[in-house]
């Protein structure tokens, strides 16, 4: 968990039409009103006991929509080898994706956490490219200490040989058009909230990077044959207030 000066919480900030960021703000009700703009009110959706705090009246006191809770999961698990036929067919669509690669411990000498045994793998890597002469999967750890890793080299199920780093699971991002369970207006902040604490707590390092991953997206909202359609704005410029 991050330190903090006395008094002082260090939560994850969420704007419309901004990417997140992480502030510190004062352990005060005052403090948490002034960063929502209003009474607070406390939103649990999530399975992590993380609390979105945001606005009491924000739906109908003009603030507009700022981001979409879904009902599907983040991710969905998929087999190596469906990702590898995945990656190939987005290649020759002309369309780069992405999955990710968990290993299992004992693949390494050293303790690693899930974050740190966990690459990301782009589709636009030579062994899932048609025509290419050679074959590498270069890949980058999620705690981003390892970067543009020849993981073909070291995994079991393509170079690595019998010895070589093995596949835990693989997971890829659920692009589908998903369910909206309910949409926060206005701007709101993410805080660590145990279940067994009465108090909001300073969000703990690897919730803030899986929170800050979850919200990274501005989004835009329309209605399109009367139901409610969630536009991703990847492309929204970085302003001066950050």
């Amino acid at each position: 968990m991050k330190e903090t000066e006395n008094n002082k919480l260090s939560v994850l900030l969420v704007k419309p039409l901004k990417e997140p960021r992480m502030i510190e703000i004062d352990d005060t009700l005052e403090a948490m009103q002034k960063t929502v703009g209003g009474y607070i009110e406390q939103y649990m959706p999530f399975e992590d006991e993380v609390a979105i705090v945001c606005n009491d009246e924000s739906k109908f006191n003009g603030m507009i929509p700022n981001r979409a809770i879904y009902m599907e999961p983040d991710n969905f698990e998929i087999t190596y080898n469906e990702m590898k036929s995945r990656f190939r067919q987005a290649e020759r669509d002309k369309k780069t994706t992405v999955g990710y690669i968990v290993f299992t411990e004992d693949s390494f000498d050293a303790p690693y956490t899930e974050e740190q045994r966990t690459y990301e793998v782009r589709s636009n890597c030579k062994a899932f490219m048609d025509g290419m002469c050679g074959y590498s999967i270069f890949g980058i750890s999620l705690d981003g200490e390892d970067v543009n890793v020849r993981l073909d080299t070291y995994m079991a199920d393509e170079h690595g040989g019998k010895n070589g780093w093995k596949i835990e699971r693989c997971y890829m991002p659920n692009t589908n058009q998903r369910e909206i369970a309910d949409i926060v207006f206005g701007q709101f902040f993410v805080c660590y909230a145990p279940w067994q604490s009465e108090n909001f707590l300073s969000l703990p390092e690897d919730l803030a990077k899986k929170y800050m991953e979850r919200f990274k997206t501005p989004e835009l909202f329309a209605i399109v044959d009367k139901k409610i359609t969630v536009i991703p704005c990847d492309h929204i410029p970085k302003g001066k207030d950050r």
